[in-house]
């Protein structure tokens, strides 16, 4: 088939269709609508090549709507995610998209809040699936809600739907190790810093915490707050120590709280991890670039968003497939904040 020649008119002529860039590509139309939606049939490199060049060149843009009517498929996925601007959230939202645009999709961002048994999987869109990050509660809800919901559902995190597909993260070795590394370390008074919200028996860290230090015989010690807020965990930090004296080792909920410890005990010039040794959870780039790097749990965001989304391509492709379940595992990396021998 012969390759048809590009002309002025055919770069500025709007509206044009699959027929008009599979003639300048030289293929079919059924080739190139396979090409264009990313489908896994084999091409040439040419063919895919010449296909995608005649797009770009005509401007051509795919009729979405057409596509999901004939196809019954919108090639878009929903995240539904508790947190959308907190940092570790964000790198859940940049794994989990880049996932899914390799897969052919793009990806609507909804965030879990307010009434639960309000959210919804559309955002005036139709979608082929979601994928669930944290926010069980949310999810437990909306299930309850819409009994007869169908889509295919992957719950992702610590906190996940235990009635779908769902990968869980273990972090509950890395948290038993945060704490035994303190105490091994010499530090005799480590305190958990924590939500109130969060101290509570069934939290994996919380338990955790309990765990390790009934083990070396130590008395637990708590710093409670009302939200994970850097702000707020800094004026925290200070009025607690100005009450009851600095603890030499803080165990932090997740890494967001350790920075505003970080900086609350840096107000109050004291020196870590010579005074006080500090170890934060979820890995986020932050701790890395401190005068002194937070040792912390990292989470294996990019493993865990990987087998979400094969899971979800799973149940997409075959609906009745037997339940999927994964589970990714956290590791504590000691850096400088904690790591002086005593």
């Amino acid at each position: 088939m012969r390759v048809k020649r590009f002309t002025k008119s055919d770069m500025i002529k709007r509206n044009n269709t699959l027929k008009d860039v599979a003639a300048a590509a030289g293929v079919g139309q059924a080739t190139a609508s396979y090409v264009l939606s990313n489908s896994s049939k084999a091409f040439s490199p040419g063919t895919r090549e010449r296909v995608l060049l005649a797009a770009r060149t005509l401007g051509y843009r795919p009729n979405f709507a057409a596509r999901t009517l004939a196809s019954q498929r919108s090639q878009v996925i929903a995240l539904w995610i508790a947190n959308a601007h907190a940092p570790f959230f964000a790198q859940v939202i940049y794994h989990l998209q880049r996932q899914a645009r390799q897969g052919g999709y793009e990806t609507i961002i909804r965030e879990m809040a307010g009434d639960p048994e309000q959210l919804t999987p559309l955002s005036g869109w139709p979608v082929d699936g979601i994928i669930a990050f944290q926010g069980a509660s949310y999810v437990q809800a909306f299930l309850k809600a819409n009994p007869v919901f169908h889509l295919p559902l992957v719950s992702m995190g610590e906190y996940h739907e235990q009635s779908s597909d769902y990968i869980t993260i273990d972090l509950a070795t890395g948290a038993r190790g945060a704490v035994r590394h303190l105490l091994g370390n010499g530090r005799r008074r480590v305190a958990f810093l924590v939500p109130a919200a969060a101290k509570r028996e069934g939290e994996s860290r919380h338990d955790s915490y309990l765990e390790a230090m009934k083990e070396a015989g130590a008395a637990p010690e708590y710093i409670l707050t009302d939200s994970k807020q850097r702000a707020e965990v800094r004026r925290t930090i200070g009025s607690y120590i100005e009450r009851f004296g600095c603890p030499d080792g803080i165990f932090c909920y997740n890494d967001d709280m350790a920075l505003g410890a970080y900086r609350g005990l840096c107000d109050l010039g004291l020196r870590i991890p010579e005074q006080v040794a500090l170890v934060g959870c979820d890995g986020i780039e932050d701790t890395q670039y401190l005068e002194t790097p937070l040792s912390t749990i990292v989470q294996p965001v990019e493993e865990m968003c990987a087998l979400a989304w094969q899971f979800l391509q799973k149940r997409m492709q075959e609906p009745d497939h037997i339940c999927q379940q994964g589970v990714v595992t956290a590791k504590l990396e000691i850096r400088a904040s904690s790591d002086r021998q005593v």
